[in-house]
């Protein structure tokens, strides 16, 4: 894996947690996505805990290169960590997935859309289908690790795209079959974590616990310095995983 490219994945979903969530259409920092060398071309959107409200969790975006990015933040409030703690596993709502994947991440997953008029994955196919995008690039921290990986699932398995694949911080999301799949069809995908944070643990890997399976090809940071002792926020936190990649670049 190259760590300055995922210095700029993680760049680029820092600034999809910059929008508030219940800013549907408000000013995206599209500055910012510009100086990353990418143009923004719409929004995503998905139902973080029942109801029919649309929130914002992400974008599209665009290189001159026709590199296509979908930038999915991680939880932004109380609701979605209760929403993320299911922890049940499920039949994986994605079609033509074999396999079960965590409850709340999958009913998360299954109200995603691009600009109310698109599914997300329409979306990323039309851009492939006109040509205008050669490459597709998925990458999302926390709880948008674990719906980028849901999503990268759906693209490979019912699209003519293989996806790379950036999970930073990401909880564990499928059973062993689904993880099996998911690894043959979406194998260019790095799983990002340090080893003072918990969420990449969590939901329990071991059977017979609850048979969770991480995906990708781990990619480990050193432990964070600063922060409090035990402090599992600061360990997980965005800016930290920033942190730590610019030093890993800089040594």
């Amino acid at each position: 894996m190259n760590w300055n490219d995922a210095l700029r994945y993680a760049r680029l979903i820092q600034i999809a947690e910059g929008v508030s969530p219940k800013d549907l259409y408000g000013v995206i920092e599209k500055d910012r996505i510009y100086g990353l060398g990418y143009t923004y071309l719409q929004g995503v959107f998905g139902n973080d805990f029942g109801g029919d409200l649309l929130v914002s969790f992400g974008f599209l975006a665009i290189s001159n290169s026709g590199e296509l990015v979908v930038a999915i933040r991680g939880t932004a409030d109380a609701v979605e960590w209760l929403d993320d703690a299911r922890f049940a596993l499920i039949d994986c709502p994605i079609p033509n997935a074999i396999g079960r994947s965590e409850a709340g991440f999958s009913r998360i997953y299954q109200t995603f859309t691009a600009d109310k008029d698109w599914t997300l994955v329409g979306a990323i196919q039309g851009f492939v289908d006109n040509g205008r995008a050669r490459s597709v690039t998925i990458c999302g921290h926390s709880l948008g690790a674990a719906l980028s990986s849901l999503l990268a699932l759906d693209v490979a398995i019912n699209t003519h795209t293989h996806p790379a694949v950036y999970l930073i911080a990401t909880p564990n999301v499928f059973d062993g079959k689904a993880a099996d799949l998911y690894n043959d069809v979406v194998p260019a995908t790095f799983r990002i974590f340090n080893q003072s944070d918990p969420v990449p643990k969590v939901p329990a890997s071991m059977p017979p616990l609850l048979g969770y399976i991480a995906v990708g090809q781990p990619c480990e940071l050193p432990a964070p310095t600063g922060g409090t002792p035990f402090d599992i926020f600061y360990a997980h936190h965005l800016t930290t995983y920033l942190n730590l990649i610019t030093a890993k670049l800089a040594a």
